[in-house]
């Protein structure tokens, strides 16, 4: 099932990531501002954690997308008018920079 060209499994698995990613964000604004002053450290250690927040959405996305099979992947790469030849790997890449 699809919303908006977008596979609902995707969608349920991106939305949980970006909410986990916005919890963490709170939790960790909240644990900076304690002491009502940032540090330059402080950010900088926040954008490192967050960098490793976003491979972790990443990997999702890539681990819903190497769930599906060959076929499944040509088709949804046909819908998005991307090129449908290739490995799985590659179908799976091109169907992440899409996104």
């Amino acid at each position: 099932m699809e919303i908006m060209g977008v596979e609902l499994e995707l969608l349920i698995t991106a939305a949980a990531v970006i909410g986990g990613a916005i919890v963490w964000g709170l939790k960790k604004y909240k644990a900076m501002s304690a002491d009502g002053k940032f540090t330059l450290d402080e950010i900088i250690d926040a954008a490192s954690e967050m960098d490793k927040e976003l491979d972790a959405v990443e990997e999702a996305v890539e681990k819903v997308l190497t769930a599906y099979k060959v076929a499944e992947l040509k088709a949804m790469c046909k819908e998005k008018g991307l090129a449908v030849s290739g490995t799985k790997a590659e179908l799976v890449a091109r169907l992440e920079a899409a996104e």
